[in-house]
């Protein structure tokens, strides 16, 4: 068991290559698995700097009338939390975390030109190579294709990296602007006490570009 949380619990593969996802076991809907709570098992996109999954199935446990959904993944050896980090933001250099801020800015924007949205920008699903400050985005749990037409004032996410219109009216409000917001708060918190300076630095060294 590698982590486990409110929805799934997370596997090392024997190889150390691969780490397995699997969500709790949830009852059979007209005798067929229940896939309506995750977005993972259908995402039509790839990148570079996005943790998708390599593959998936269905785990039955027939007595109970209930599956479970099981997600492999490449596993990140040398990449920790972004969240990590901001609890011990001065122990990095303000280089490393310019690379950081670079990376981030290009792991959302290819995540947006694929026309999808993550759902749920916020520290801990973001990962961050400790050696180059390299990017990759995990957890599509909540991923949101940008033309999607939900109507649920539901509250999902961290309140903090939330943008406005989300605490206001909930996922329904879920846009490229709003994710353009938790990003820049991120932005923000990454670039320490002088964060004001040190983004327009950045802006003006065009490493944002």
């Amino acid at each position: 068991l590698h982590n486990h949380g409110a929805n799934a619990s997370v596997f090392v593969a024997e190889s150390n290559k691969f780490a397995i996802k699997v969500h709790h076991a949830r009852s059979l809907i007209e005798g067929k698995p229940d896939e309506s709570f995750t977005s993972e098992v259908k995402l039509p996109f790839k990148g570079e700097r996005l943790c998708t999954p390599l593959d998936m199935c269905h785990v039955f446990h027939e007595k109970r009338e209930k599956s479970q959904i099981a997600l492999a993944y490449i596993m990140l050896d040398e990449y920790i939390q972004l969240d990590e980090i901001f609890q011990n933001l001065m122990d990095y250099g303000i280089t490393f975390r310019q690379n950081i801020a670079r990376e981030l800015v290009l792991a959302v924007s290819e995540l947006h030109d694929s026309g999808w949205l993550h759902g749920d920008l916020q520290p801990r699903n973001i990962m961050v190579d400790i050696e180059t400050g390299g990017v990759k985005l995990i957890d599509f749990e909540w991923a949101l294709s940008q033309e999607h037409m939900n109507e649920s004032d539901d509250q999902l996410g961290v309140e903090d990296w939330l943008a406005p219109e989300l605490l206001a009216y909930g996922r329904r409000a879920h846009s490229t602007s709003s994710e353009v917001w938790s990003v820049s708060r991120l932005l923000f918190q990454l670039l320490g006490s002088n964060a004001k300076e040190e983004f327009l630095s950045v802006k003006e060294k065009g490493i944002l570009e």
